[in-house]
């Protein structure tokens, strides 16, 4: 899992999110709107959204 030490919980917790949903590397409407639920129970705007899957897939891209 894709968790650094250097992201907050509600971070943390986005990103487990989002690589579950990315496991077949498509990210469908559905799983969308799970995210996009995700966020908002954690307070996470888009600005950090966006930031923590271009981390995510810096990280695929890296592997």
């Amino acid at each position: 899992r894709f968790i650094p030490s250097t992201h907050t919980p509600e971070e943390a917790a986005y990103l487990d999110a989002y690589t579950t949903a990315m496991e077949d590397q498509i990210i469908t409407p559905e799983e969308r709107k799970l995210l996009d639920t995700v966020a908002a129970t954690y307070g996470l705007n888009a600005k950090i959204i966006k930031q923590l899957e271009s981390e995510y897939e810096e990280m695929l891209e890296e592997e």
